[in-house]
């Protein structure tokens, strides 16, 4: 450590020691009296030091603050807070109340200790009064140490004590100012602080979600977390042994899409885990540091306007400085080993396999992905409309870039990447599409989802029926007129052929009976029928002839089983509409009073067959 570093913290201390309204007392755990040391070294320390103490048996300081569940707590710094305080203004409040601003200042912290690999964290609080006689105040912060040398973390320790003690004291009314001196001569990648919140008196106007904000801008943490009550919260606490379901975004506004995929994603994500992991879930939305900038800086109002909305919602929010979907897994990892769903869209998982962002990294895109899919995170893959093709996109039909298409269909078969179901919503959104519809909206309706599209009057012949099998019969569909508009052109076919008739007649159930193998038929027994009329439909892309007319042949052979009765598969009735939607290009539709029948242009099968080589 310089001795320019040393020498700033001694002058801060000095700076303390001079203040004849400040007084004290220092109690510290886990790391010995490094912090009201430097007031001792610094000279004067009559004027700023009441008391100092380390209660390092548990005993003792089960006796003094209360038992805790752990002793590295804000639970257990906040009961060293109200004991030490309570005493040091009881004892001395009388003598100088009038004249002094009474503060507390204490830690509780584990260091590193033989064979000890950590993590290595502590909290640290201070409660001091902002004028004499005036109720406390409180602040709390949550450090983690990262220097793997126990000498360092002490003395770090010491002189993070006094930056804070005297930020509270002289820059608390200036936030950048306030957060960045906290970390004056220490090394922000070895001392990290993740919680900064201020409580009491005088602060009840404060909003602790702008110093946690910026203590990611200033490069103090990689993160930070508030929950859906808006209190600021340690993730390491709050996401420890959680599974977690997580959605990047800007949130700018909160869309209903936002919650939907969510809720899928969710979904999804529930079924993947058991009873128990599924109770302790909790969903976050994650804001990275880049979607808040207006030109160089923060938009400090737009972003509590986010976070107040997310809050309204019940949703979790994260904010990261991380634009790589790597770093974000390792950030995830350090706070919970159960597993992790990374929901986001077909285009975010595309920007993956964007050389860009893995030009720093040693290993390319391999390393970046095996740091991505770390401790049991799964990116979980919501499906997405092409509106320039209508294309309905899937996880499982997304096409990676050449180079990487062997290596995404590993992460498909091996459950990395997750195809998110879209349920009936994505049928309807894809049979749609391909009838040249264009959706306008989609906006969740209670527990449903209510579609609205402008498609061709064409497009809808014969669609309701298939609405119905794509929803499970629960869909409600609705269609009127809305405008004339330029022709969008030609519909996709259907991909499955006719059976037609061979010759005229009168079906026949041991006819019929032999055609069904060949597919579904539109008729039963005793109907008329003439050669060229469809009989039903074939599951094959091309047309087949059967003879539903053809009688068994009599003979005097008997045998087991021969002469068992028929039973032929409930044959479909196709309305008006099924009708037209089911004709192809050669066909056409026969109305009468009575009945429906598709037939063939060119009724005779040689003809036909001719007709069709020819146009070949």
């Amino acid at each position: 450590m310089s001795s320019k570093a040393l020498a700033q913290t001694q002058d801060k201390a000095l700076q303390l020691n001079l203040a004849s309204t400040i007084y004290g007392t220092f109690a510290e755990i886990g790391a010995g009296q490094e912090t009201a040391n430097w007031f001792f070294r610094a000279s004067g320390a009559a004027g700023t030091v009441a008391k100092t103490i380390s209660a390092y048996d548990m005993t003792v300081s089960d006796t003094l603050y209360g038992p805790v569940k752990r002793y590295v707590s804000e639970e257990r710094l906040k009961g060293m807070l109200d004991y030490e305080f309570t005493q040091l203004v009881n004892r001395l409040g009388p003598q100088r109340g009038k004249d002094t601003r009474f503060f507390a200042f204490c830690n509780t912290v584990k260091v590193k200790g033989y064979r000890d690999n950590g993590p290595w964290h502590g909290w640290i609080g201070v409660r001091f009064q902002l004028k004499p006689e005036a109720k406390p105040s409180d602040l709390i912060i949550h450090v983690r140490l990262n220097d793997p040398d126990h000498d360092r973390q002490m003395k770090d320790l010491g002189i993070l004590g006094v930056n804070i003690l005297h930020a509270v004291f002289f820059k608390r009314d200036r936030l950048e100012e306030f957060i960045e001196s906290l970390v004056d001569n220490l090394d922000p990648r070895l001392v990290e602080i993740d919680v900064v919140r201020f409580e009491g008196h005088g602060f009840s106007m404060v909003d602790n979600r702008l110093f946690a904000l910026q203590l990611v801008q200033s490069g103090l943490t990689p993160a930070t977390l508030f929950l859906a009550n808006g209190q600021v919260a340690q993730a390491a606490d709050v996401l420890y042994k959680r599974p977690i379901v997580l959605m990047r975004g800007s949130f700018n506004p909160v869309c209903n899409l936002h919650l939907e995929v969510m809720a899928q994603v969710k979904k999804t994500f529930l079924s993947h885990i058991n009873e128990t992991q599924a109770d302790r879930c909790m969903e976050i939305c994650e804001i990275s540091m880049n979607n808040l900038l207006r030109g160089d800086d923060v938009d400090h109002l737009e972003f509590l306007d986010r976070a107040d909305s997310l809050k309204a919602l019940g949703k979790n929010v994260l904010i990261t400085k991380m634009a790589r979907f790597d770093n974000l897994s390792g950030l995830l990892a350090r706070y919970t080993r159960e597993p992790i769903a990374i929901a986001l869209s077909i285009g975010l998982l595309n920007e993956l396999f964007k050389e860009k962002w893995t030009e720093d990294i040693p290993g390319g895109i391999l390393e970046s992905f095996g740091r991505t899919f770390q401790n049991k995170t799964r990116l979980y893959v919501s499906p997405w409309l092409n509106r320039k093709s209508g294309e309905f996109v899937t996880a499982r039909t997304f096409r990676a870039p050449e180079q990487y298409v062997h290596l995404y269909q590993h992460f498909l078969a091996n459950g990395l990447v997750v195809d998110v179901p879209s349920d009936c919503v994505g049928s309807v959104i894809e049979k749609i599409g391909s009838r040249k519809g264009e959706m306008l909206e989609m906006n969740p309706v209670g527990s449903r989802m209510k579609l609205e599209f402008l498609v061709p009057a064409r497009g809808l012949f014969g669609y309701r029926n298939e609405f119905l099998t794509d929803t499970k019969g629960e869909g409600i569909m609705a269609s009127v007129f809305d405008s004339y508009a330029p022709y969008k052109g030609d519909l996709s076919r259907r991909n499955t052929g006719s059976l037609i008739a061979f010759e005229t007649g009168e079906s026949i159930t041991y006819g019929l009976f032999n055609a069904q193998e060949r597919g579904a038929l539109f008729i039963g027994p005793g109907v008329p029928v003439y050669a060229g009329m469809v009989v039903g439909v074939s599951p094959k892309q091309e047309d087949i002839t059967v003879n539903v007319c053809k009688k068994k042949q009599l003979t005097n052979m008997r045998a087991s089983g021969s002469d068992e009765a028929l039973r032929l598969i409930p044959c479909r009735n196709l309305s008006l509409e099924q009708c037209l939607e089911f004709l192809a290009d050669d066909e056409l539709l026969e109305v009468t009073p009575k009945n429906l029948r598709i037939r063939k242009r060119i009724l005779d099968h040689e003809k036909r067959m001719k007709a069709l080589k020819g146009n070949k």
